[in-house]
């Protein structure tokens, strides 16, 4: 299962769920050690866990269970062998869902991403495909 997936599912979720609420607007995620307002998402998830949460996340139907689905990711966190970019594309990935107010804020954050950002996903799509 890749971020395509991950990306499509929750494409679909908000699409389907562009009238609903449901996102936080103040949660900030961040990949290195936690500072104030920041969130750390855990180092050394195993691996059964991250994918099964990746399963959930890719298969929640609505925005609102993509949310609690994204949440759990964050929660989960990722395996210690993940290297950083992959990494980072997954905090990046959560952020963006969790901080979305509803389904078209959500579609509008994943718009124009940044080459780095582009090349964080495409690098956790390579570690899903090789850890999932």
């Amino acid at each position: 299962m890749g971020v395509r997936k991950y990306l499509v599912a929750v494409a679909a979720v908000a699409l389907v769920a562009s009238g609903c609420g449901g996102g936080s607007g103040d949660s900030e995620f961040c990949s290195g050690s936690s500072t104030s307002g920041c969130t750390e998402v855990p180092k050394a998830a195993a691996k059964e866990d991250f994918c099964a949460a990746g399963a959930a996340f890719s298969g929640s139907k609505g925005f609102k269970n993509g949310l609690k689905a994204a949440r759990r990711l964050a929660a989960v966190g990722t395996p210690n062998d993940i290297e950083a970019s992959a990494r980072a594309g997954f905090v990046e990935l959560v952020e963006r869902m969790v901080d979305s107010k509803d389904g078209p804020d959500f579609r509008g954050r994943t718009r124009n991403l940044s080459s780095a950002e582009s090349k964080h996903l495409l690098d956790l799509d390579t570690y899903i495909q090789a850890t999932c």
